[in-house]
């Protein structure tokens, strides 16, 4: 079996659920995950992580800095 470059797959998976060509309960479904149980993972993290007061930005949503071409 090839190796598959796993940022590669992600990608693949996110540009599929953009484009309308893939649902999230597929996509999770296909990792082997059960979404129910994955959603309220997710809505327990971010009320406990609100309740704390904690603040993880997720790596997409920190823009790259642009190069100006100042330099």
């Amino acid at each position: 079996m090839p190796w598959i470059d796993p940022a590669k797959d992600v990608a693949a998976i996110r540009d599929a659920l953009e484009a309308g060509l893939m649902s999230r309960r597929q996509a999770v479904a296909e990792r082997g995950f059960n979404i129910e149980t994955l959603d309220a993972e997710i809505a327990a993290d971010r009320e406990r992580e609100t309740r704390l007061q904690l603040n993880f930005t997720p790596r997409a949503a920190t823009p790259e800095p642009k190069d100006t071409g100042d330099e």
